[in-house]
């Protein structure tokens, strides 16, 4: 298997990734791990999970199934930040990110995704957040997990976009991984 570097973060990871959004309820915990001993086997080497696969239980299936496994593996995991949330955006995140390490059994993970679309203006979309939301409090609530060792690296994930706004959070280069 050839490895590419993965953004700005110096991690070298497959150029397949394993997603997990199935294990969220779509295969059996049994089925979840064949799936996940047969990537690594294969030399997978990243797996994306997020809280809202199957409301955790993709994260479960995925740390039941790295249980007592040696290999080395990258694990991205996200954080979906509601209308409600920007209140205290820096509690929420910090929230999820301890529910997901105790589905995952890990004391961090490799990446912490935003798991919202970027648009002109907050709310324009269902749970979307604007680019001074993302350059500001999300931003820092981020940079606040990072340094609590909570994740190595902060990025963005892949959604439904409106450009502009994205290329104006992308141009900060405040982010690992986009």
């Amino acid at each position: 298997m050839q490895y590419r570097y993965l953004g700005n973060t110096g991690i070298q990871v497959s150029p397949l990734c394993l997603g997990t959004m199935m294990f969220g309820g779509q295969t059996s915990e049994e089925d979840s791990r064949a799936i996940i001993d047969k990537a690594i086997d294969l030399g997978i080497n990243y797996f994306d999970v997020a809280p809202a696969y199957g409301d955790g239980k993709a994260e479960a299936a995925l740390g039941i199934a790295l249980e007592g496994r040696s290999e080395e593996v990258i694990i991205g995991t996200k954080v979906r930040l509601a209308a409600e949330d920007m209140g205290d955006v820096t509690r929420a995140v910090q929230r999820s990110m301890e529910t997901s390490l105790r589905l995952l059994k890990r004391d961090s993970v490799d990446i912490l995704h935003v798991h919202n679309r970027f648009t002109e203006d907050r709310g324009n979309t269902l749970n979307s957040l604007s680019a001074d939301d993302v350059m500001g409090p999300v931003l820092d609530a981020y940079q606040a997990v990072q340094t609590a060792g909570k994740t190595r690296f902060i990025g963005l994930s892949a959604m439904d976009h409106h450009v502009p706004t994205l290329n104006r959070i992308i141009d900060t280069g405040s982010w690992d991984t986009v």
